[in-house]
């Protein structure tokens, strides 16, 4: 049969048409894998020729690298426009991980710390289509031989110190290294710690005599270096600092791992220049200081915490007595038993700073009693400053034998003191009191605030300074006269200067004699909170009038929590300087 030309070319079209669907429908599973004839079809050694391990869509560049540990290798995708929405992955992690080395958001790998052990590492960028390009990375450890040295190689090192240790890394680019102390990363307590870039610090109380420090590379841990310490004694041991402590044992060398049990023992061993080091806790016992130190070599008796250390014996005529020269007693927690008196100074230019002396019962015969009581008539150059003196033969008013503290020598400094609850008067000067200072101390609800003067030793009281006192809530005594300031008639001569004092609530504010008293202030000292039985607050308030009110000649530049003085224009008048800020212990 015979068929127009055009015909002929429509039933060709036909037929190839058919054979596609044919194909389609029958051989579909292996399209692209065999082809099925015509325009387009791929071989099959075409279709692995063109094989590629990354998506057409998108590329990542260097596809492949070689890092050390520790490395980095920027890599970047293309085209440009697909790296804005891209995720970075190491091994199928977003981000990575330690142990396989972590990428950032804009494609920089850094190697792990370590060769690891699985071997090759993938990092796979992955756009917003879910097309994604990979990149091989070998984790090689340099070959080059790789040495540590540590310096210093040995070290004395005392206890409780530190020895700074530098660790040179070469044949590698990672200088990273571990530290160890006996084989512990880091160390320990009984042999010393390491800090991550090689601060060593020695135990307070060793455990062992020397220890190695080690520092391993992080590239290669098979390499290390060490040094050697010798750990040296206990910490601030030695002939200048010593320690007591409940639990210790007078048959002990007094150090810091191995103190004393009691002051007592501490009192009678050491020498001038020395500091006792005495640990919170009751100590039944009534100590004297009988060894004298010097002006350049102070013996001292310190509470590592304020008031922590508590004297109290079940009863003593002084709980504290000072017998030598050139003593401090700092901070300690004094009384509370059948006492006469607190602490009881027999000596010159000794120092009784910080301490809470309290409860001291007195006794109201010829014997009297006090919370502070500086007894040589002979003796020179006490300070006594930053006390609480509270309870000193209560109740206030009631005996005129009780002082809080009781002033008896020459060139007296007497600041800083908080007293209240006296039986007689919160500060005496008697006797062979002279040329002393009473200045910025707070008095409250006592039998009376200053007395001047003598009555049974014909002693005249002169160069008496009393300036920047608080006397508030003053007693009537059952059996002597209460005033804020009070001269005894015909025991004071010249001299006598009350300067900016602040008296209020008392029947008699000034009873004197020869002295004179120059801006006094006669108004309430507004108390933060004032309780009559010592339980109160006793700083200023902002209104107070004590506030810029005192006198700088002689005055102190801290006050009674060690804050610095002045705070304002002028010094405050009374114990607390208002806005100061409290120092951190010990100060003194």
């Amino acid at each position: 049969m015979s068929y127009p030309e055009g015909r002929k070319m429509d039933l060709a079209a036909v037929n190839s048409r058919l054979r596609t669907i044919q194909c389609l429908v029958v051989l579909f599973p292996l399209l692209f894998a065999v082809g099925c004839g015509g325009a387009g079809a791929a071989s099959v050694g075409s279709a692995a020729s063109n094989s590629s391990p990354q998506s057409a869509a998108i590329s990542i560049s260097p596809a492949q690298a070689v890092l050390q540990i520790g490395a980095s290798q920027q890599f970047t995708v293309a085209p440009a426009k697909a790296a804005a929405g891209v995720v970075w992955l190491v091994n199928g992690v977003q981000g990575g991980n330690p142990q396989s080395g972590t990428v950032t958001s804009s494609g920089l790998y850094t190697a792990p710390q370590a060769v690891p052990s699985g071997g090759a590492i993938n990092v796979t960028a992955r756009d917003a289509a879910s097309d994604s390009a990979t990149a091989a990375i070998t984790i090689a450890k340099n070959p080059a031989k790789i040495s540590i040295t540590v310096s210093p190689t040995s070290s004395v090192v005392q206890a409780d110190q530190s020895q700074q240790f530098s660790a040179s890394v070469t044949g590698t680019t990672n200088h990273a290294v571990n530290w160890y102390v006996g084989g512990v990363q880091g160390g320990n307590a009984s042999s010393g710690t390491i800090s991550s870039t090689g601060l060593y610090t020695a135990p307070a109380c060793p455990a062992v005599a020397a220890a190695t420090v080690t520092a391993t590379s992080v590239y290669d841990t098979s390499t290390s270096a060490s040094a050697t310490v010798t750990v040296s004694g206990s910490a601030s041991a030695g002939r200048s600092n010593y320690y007591v402590a409940t639990n210790g044992s007078d048959s002990n060398d007094g150090s810091f791992c191995h103190p004393w049990a009691t002051i007592s023992h501490a009192a009678g061993v050491v020498k001038a220049g020395s500091t006792v080091h005495v640990r919170s806790g009751t100590y039944a016992e009534a100590p004297s200081f009988n060894t004298s130190g010097t002006s350049q070599s102070r013996i001292r008796f310190i509470s590592e915490a304020k008031w922590g250390a508590h004297v109290n014996p079940a009863s003593a005529d002084s709980v504290v007595t000072i017998n030598g020269n050139y003593i401090d007693v700092v901070g300690f927690d004094v009384g509370g038993g059948q006492d006469r008196i607190g602490i009881l100074d027999w000596g010159s230019y000794n120092h009784t700073y910080n301490n809470r002396v309290h409860d001291i019962i007195g006794d109201c015969s010829s014997a009297g009693g006090g919370g502070i009581v500086t007894a040589n008539w002979n003796g020179t150059g006490a300070r006594i400053v930053g006390n609480v003196v509270i309870r000193i033969g209560a109740p206030a008013g009631s005996c005129n034998k009780i002082q809080g503290i009781y002033h008896e020598n020459v060139n007296g400094y007497i600041a800083d003191n908080l007293v209240s609850n006296v039986a007689a008067y919160g500060l005496e000067c008697a006797h062979y009191c002279q040329s002393s200072t009473f200045i910025n101390n707070t008095v409250f609800h006592s039998g009376g605030g200053l007395w001047v003067g003598d009555t049974d030793n014909g002693q005249i009281t002169s160069n008496i300074f009393g300036s920047n006192n608080i006397f508030y809530d003053i007693v009537p005594g059952v059996n002597f006269t209460s005033c804020g300031i009070r001269e005894y008639p015909g025991t004071t001569g010249s001299g006598n200067q009350y300067v900016d004092n602040l008296i209020y609530a008392t029947q008699y504010p000034l009873c004197l004699s020869t002295g004179t008293a120059t801006g006094t202030v006669q108004a309430s000292p507004q108390f933060v909170n004032y309780q009559a039985d010592g339980s109160g607050n006793y700083q200023l308030q902002s209104s107070s009038p004590a506030i810029n009110a005192g006198t700088s000649v002689n005055a102190p530049s801290r006050d009674i929590v060690g804050g610095n003085r002045p705070v304002g224009s002028a010094w405050d008048i009374g114990a607390y300087e208002y806005g100061a800020t409290a120092a951190t212990w010990p100060w003194q």
